[in-house]
């Protein structure tokens, strides 16, 4: 697959006229508006079908999401001054809406390729490796798709794919509005006003597709499972939706898979109405559970081997090793050393999800934005301590009697295992903990709300 030496010429300068964080032109002062304009009608549009509740804070909650894209662009352009995955997805996704103009089948073949069929080494001119990279290329050919059909701006596609997040978290708060009727704000401050949720899901990147796709799949579960609604469209919308995640995050699928299990297993464990049996069967169930899914994990080699068990956990440990390095020196940190097996990630746990829920410490932060982060870490850690005082530490009985936020829990611990001990650094943690946060914050709003109720309880049993 080779491009003649004019080809190769005019593709070189097509890509490397502009720099890598050059990323406004004259175009977008027409592109930027009109899409913003588009946007709003969508939301006005739909505002009608949301829940009476719920709809002062849809319009209003995506243009506050707005905010963080100057601020992202602020920071890593002027304070942060080295590579930006959102910068190189844009300009990967760049090369190939050039060649499309050179040799529009060879892009075709590209985009519509899988992950393990084409290399560099194919080509006689340089694409950016991201492009053939397994975890990056999913996002670079939807990214491509997306800025083909919208004037190639990587504000406009920071538009559109934030809306798609927005829209992902949307639908988590409509789940959790509709469960715990007359908490809407409390709801809509865990899903659809979290600083860092807002700030890392303003443009391009894998987070933004994950945490869109996550919060629908959410949704559709719970329409199909629960509601029993729609159910061969919406299993459809599932299939396609888990296969986004499994191409750019498959460990979010698979912590959610795991977690929705908990949630149906605790479904048929609330309806066993003597407490005696309820509790006696719960060890028995959590630990045929947890026996079947490792069998399903070590069986599944030979058809799927991304999900393979020693697969996973060999990922785990060669994604730590990288991001732990030296060149990440200015905010790594040290978990110790990882061993590719289930007692060795297990033995890591408590630190790995202490790091993703409660670190980096304000004395870990030697930046700006890692302050920010900490600062965050603390008033989540805050929010915590709170929550478990205003329960009394009831919240264990909460759990064997809301399967609900047996999920969120059971999600949000495992999501956080899986972060804590592959990140490697605060950086890089940041961002790949965002689609954990809706769920742990409204697990707190969750145990909150039942501490409150418990609480009215007991009062009204004094004045009895």
């Amino acid at each position: 697959m080779n491009l003649t030496f004019s080809q190769i010429d005019e593709f070189i300068k097509r890509t490397t006229v502009y720099e890598y964080k050059e990323l406004i032109f004259l175009k977008d002062l027409l592109l930027i508006p009109a899409t913003l304009l588009i946007l709003y009608f969508i939301l006005k549009k739909y505002k009608t079908k949301q829940p009476e509740e719920l709809k002062k804070y849809y319009i209003i909650g995506y243009f506050v999401k707005l905010i963080g894209l100057p601020l992202f662009l602020i920071h890593h352009t002027y304070i942060y001054t080295g590579g930006v995955d959102s910068f190189t997805y844009f300009w990967s996704s760049n090369e190939l809406i050039q060649l499309l103009y050179i040799k529009p089948k060879m892009t075709l073949e590209i985009l519509f390729s899988s992950n393990n069929t084409l290399s560099p080494a194919d080509y006689n001119f340089n694409l950016s490796s991201f492009i053939f990279a397994p975890n990056e290329c999913f996002t670079i050919k939807l990214s491509t798709i997306i800025n083909a059909l919208t004037g190639n701006s990587y504000f406009v596609i920071g538009l559109i794919t934030s809306f798609f997040a927005y829209l992902g978290c949307w639908k988590i708060l409509v789940v959790f509005n509709k469960i715990y009727p007359g908490n809407s704000k409390l709801f809509a401050f865990t899903t659809i006003f979290i600083p860092s949720v807002i700030f890392w899901t303003s443009v391009a990147a894998k987070e933004v597709y994950c945490i869109g796709a996550m919060g629908y799949f959410f949704y559709y579960l719970i329409e199909v499972f629960k509601y029993k609604k729609n159910i061969l469209i919406n299993s459809i919308k599932l299939i396609i939706l888990s296969y986004i995640l499994i191409r750019i995050k498959i460990y979010i699928l698979i912590a959610f898979i795991v977690a929705f299990l908990f949630y149906l297993l605790f479904a048929k464990i609330i309806k066993i109405k003597n407490y005696i049996l309820r509790y006696l069967s719960l060890p028995i169930l959590l630990l045929t559970f947890v026996f079947l899914l490792t069998f399903v994990l070590s069986s599944m080699e030979s058809v799927l081997q991304q999900f393979a068990l020693n697969n996973i956990l060999e990922t785990i440990k060669t994604t730590y090793d990288y991001l732990a390095q030296d060149n990440f020196a200015s905010s790594r940190y040290d978990l110790g050393t990882i061993e590719p097996t289930v007692a060795g990630v297990a033995k890591l746990a408590p630190a790995g999800i202490n790091v993703t829920l409660f670190r980096p410490y304000l004395w870990e932060a030697n930046k700006p934005i890692t302050l920010i982060a900490a600062l965050e870490s603390l008033i989540t850690l805050l929010l915590t301590l709170f929550v478990l005082y205003k329960s009394k530490f009831r919240f264990i009985k909460y759990m064997f009697n809301d399967n609900l936020l047996i999920f969120c829990i059971v999600f949000a611990l495992i999501f956080s295992l899986a972060v804590g001990i592959t990140s490697g650094n605060f950086g890089t943690l940041m961002r790949y903990k965002i689609p954990m946060m809706p769920f742990y914050y409204s697990a707190l709003a969750i145990i909150y709300i039942k501490a409150k109720e418990n609480i009215k309880g007991d009062f009204a049993k004094e004045l009895e």
